[in-house]
């Protein structure tokens, strides 16, 4: 049952790391323009968060696999 919540977790992180980041950069105004530009921003910073977990989740699968043979 706690591996299920934990891998549910896992997988939802990849949905709240893009809110967080608009939400962010929203709140401390890190583009100098409009709304929809600090959104847009927001949406991008989130992509590439997702990216670098997602390769820190592989590393990390990767090492687990090597350890339990």
């Amino acid at each position: 049952m706690k591996k299920n919540i934990l891998n549910i977790l896992k997988y939802l992180s990849f949905i709240i790391i893009p809110v967080l980041s608009v939400f962010l950069c929203m709140v401390f105004r890190i583009a100098q323009g409009e709304k929809n530009e600090e959104i847009v921003f927001g949406i991008m910073l989130g992509i590439v968060l997702n990216f670098i977990y997602s390769i820190v989740l592989l590393f990390i699968k990767k090492k687990s696999n090597n350890k339990s043979k």
